[in-house]
């Protein structure tokens, strides 16, 4: 098998110990339309202003449809994402599930969200709204902290 996000993944598994996720997550509340707040940066998303993530249900997955204006243009990328775990979700990209990504919804409330990968590389902050409160993200902020992000990272 091809080296890819997965298999790195696997081999963070000590670095996910503690990481608490989301509980009673319901993934189709989950679904529809987020605003990226605050993120870590990513390679991917250099120059991307105004990012959203659009989900919805496919046939045995979840639709992923990544936006954002890059140089006055907006460009995207689509994807699929599979439940494996309560609120933990593989994100493929590429197809054929080879290259996955995880990706764990740590706290939601279906208003905001935070998001983080297991190797604590990736953290988001999402949201329904462009904003949110100071006290929110004070909040969210917390929560990554306590599950070992370290959010002086987040932009």
């Amino acid at each position: 098998m091809a080296k890819g996000w997965r298999n790195e993944s696997r081999r963070h598994s000590l670095a996910s110990r503690g990481i608490k996720t989301a509980q009673n997550f319901k993934l189709s509340e989950y679904l529809g339309r987020w605003n990226q707040i605050k993120a870590f940066p990513q390679w991917y998303q250099e120059g991307c202003n105004n990012v959203v993530a659009e989900y919805s249900k496919g046939n045995g997955f979840v639709k992923v449809k990544n936006i954002c204006d890059r140089d006055g243009k907006k460009t995207s990328i689509e994807g699929k994402a599979y439940q494996v775990d309560g609120s933990k979700l593989e994100v493929d990209f590429v197809g054929g599930r080879i290259f996955t990504g995880d990706y764990w919804v740590l706290w939601t409330d279906y208003k905001e969200a935070l998001v983080g990968t297991p190797d604590k590389n990736s953290l988001w902050i999402l949201s329904r709204d462009k904003t949110i409160s100071q006290a929110k993200l004070k909040r969210l902020k917390n929560i990554a902290k306590q599950n070992g992000f370290d959010v002086s990272r987040l932009r």
